[in-house]
């Protein structure tokens, strides 16, 4: 979200501050890290920034633990109910169930909200089913155009357990909701093992979501769902962005592209990146469990698919570990290729790797990698014959998670491995991976939040890039790929979500190198792959 930066300097004094400005400062505190005590502050001052204070914190995310808090917020809220005209924020309730009269005062709530744009349900399986009334109350709602559901099935292991599905409440939830929604994020966790693998409506997005057809622009999809060649379609027009699990779960893409024929962006995301492959395993061996489809039978099949029953035509982004991309065997050209590398024997990742270039035609790609891919996988896979002539940007993002590491060697061997690609653009992105959470003190960083007195902060990357030359490496890449006309390098450290400092030497813009320290706010899209 933008927020306005008031300018205080033209006022002489506070007392000829307008109060318009001031409530802009209120708001620009907010979202400076002070959150709702700044706010608190403000609102102590005046009956009229308390009414603004109200508004601001109301027009923000609103945000409940337990029962009491939630409680008090309902109280509050139907004290005066022109205040329900100010909810115009997201409401995240976090509560795991709660009694007869907060239910009678939450349902009395929602019959009077009418501008909420977001809901979040962090504990749906057993707030609703505590208090079931609260389906209907909720499905009542008609100004929700964001929804995100957290359901978390109990794990019953009977055959009549797990024919029924996780917890029926989200569904019918789902099923009879009226808000016009617009995006939506399911997040079922099944502890069941029989559940994982059986196609159950109630695990299926196309079914779940079908009522929404109509409005429907985003889906996503975490952890587990089934869906299977026999799904019936339903034709969601305006879907453009559809995110899926990574961890192994989908054999057929046809349900997908007949139900969602608009799509531009396909992800893959959640934790298989970090589950990686063990060196001698095999990739191309790989299967969710022991009766599921080996990668290239699914990829063959998916192919035949879509050859048969058509492709998406205006897809523009894929995204997603190589095993996930590798099996959906997608024909139709995709300008932009995100491929994750997950490890196992090096021969068969390049494979896929080249293969699904191969098959997108991409004009970008970006790869994200650990160190150990850096010879086994980076270095093979654009070279002669399997060099693509058609790409042109080409983004690196370097997870750097061992020791001993060289910038200097890093970048030769990126150069070796893309100097005979016709590239126009080459971006070499380089995160530390030494936290402490996953190293021993004598190897982990220290990031900002874990230094102190005894335990200063240092990043073994930014201290490695302080002492490379990194303008002269820039040059360096530019004359040896005769074609480029920018490369930039950035890095980071441990834990963060922006670089630490971005360097880019543009050939086409006066000065040519551009060298700036980290900047939250212009640096926003940068990582925003979570990867």
């Amino acid at each position: 979200m933008s927020v306005h930066i008031p300018r205080l300097e033209q006022y002489s004094s506070i007392t000829n501050i307008p109060y318009h400005v001031l409530v802009d400062v209120m708001r620009y505190a907010y979202h400076l890290d002070g959150g709702p005590n700044a706010v608190s502050k403000f609102s102590r001052t005046c009956k009229y920034f308390h009414f603004e204070g109200v508004k601001v914190l109301l027009g923000e995310k609103v945000v409940f633990h337990i029962e009491k808090h939630l409680a008090s917020f309902c109280t509050f809220m139907l004290a005066d109910r022109k205040r329900f005209s100010m909810l115009r924020g997201r409401l995240v309730i976090c509560v795991g169930s709660i009694s007869g009269p907060t239910t009678a005062l939450l349902i009395d709530c929602l019959r009077y909200i009418t501008d909420l744009p977001s809901l979040h349900l962090m504990s749906a399986t057993t707030f609703l089913r505590s208090q079931p009334l609260l389906i209907a109350a909720f499905a009542g709602l008609t100004c929700l155009t964001d929804l995100y559901l957290l359901v978390e099935d109990q794990g019953i292991n009977s055959p009549k357990a797990a024919a029924a599905g996780p917890a029926h409440h989200y569904a019918i939830l789902l099923r009879t909701m009226r808000s016009p929604l617009r995006s939506v994020r399911l997040n079922i966790v099944v502890a069941n093992i029989l559940k994982r693998f059986t196609y159950m409506r109630s695990l299926d997005p196309v079914w779940l979501l079908s009522p929404h057809s109509k409005t429907l622009q985003s889906i996503c999809m975490e952890n587990h769902f089934t869906t299977d060649a026999s799904t019936t379609v339903h034709i969601f027009p305006y879907v453009t962005s559809l995110t899926l699990s990574d961890m192994h779960r989908i054999q057929h893409i046809r349900p997908f592209i007949a139900s969602f024929p608009t799509l531009r962006s396909l992800r893959f995301c959640g934790q298989a990146w970090r589950a990686r492959i063990r060196p001698h395993e095999s990739l191309k061996l790989s299967a969710a469990r022991p009766s599921s489809r080996l990668p290239l039978t699914s990829r063959l099949q998916n192919k035949h698919d879509q050859a048969t029953f058509g492709t998406w035509t205006m897809l523009e982004e894929v995204v997603g570990p190589t095993l996930e991309l590798y099996k959906m065997g997608l024909i139709c050209r995709i300008p932009r290729v995100h491929i994750v590398l997950l490890g196992g024997v090096p021969a068969d990742e390049v494979t896929m790797v080249q293969e699904i270039v191969q098959d997108a035609c991409p004009t970008t790609v970006r790869v994200m990698m650990k160190m150990e891919d850096i010879i086994r996988v980076l270095e093979p896979t654009f070279l002669p014959p399997h060099a693509v002539l058609y790409l042109t940007c080409l983004e690196l993002k370097l997870n750097m998670d061992a020791l001993p590491f060289c910038p200097k060697d890093y970048f030769e061997r990126v150069v070796r491995a893309t100097e005979l690609l016709p590239l126009v653009s080459l971006t070499l992105e380089i995160r530390c991976e030494m936290s402490p959470r996953f190293y021993p003190e004598d190897d982990g960083c220290v990031p900002p939040r874990f230094a102190s007195s005894e335990w200063p902060s240092f990043c073994r990357t930014l201290d490695k890039m302080e002492e490379e030359d990194v303008p002269g490496h820039l040059r360096d890449i530019a004359t040896r790929i005769s074609t480029l006309r920018r490369v930039t390098i950035a890095w980071g450290r441990c834990l963060a979500q922006v670089p630490h400092r971005v360097v880019t030497l543009d050939l086409d813009r006066v000065p040519q190198i551009i060298d700036r320290p980290e900047n939250p706010r212009e640096d926003s899209e940068w990582w925003h792959d979570a990867f």
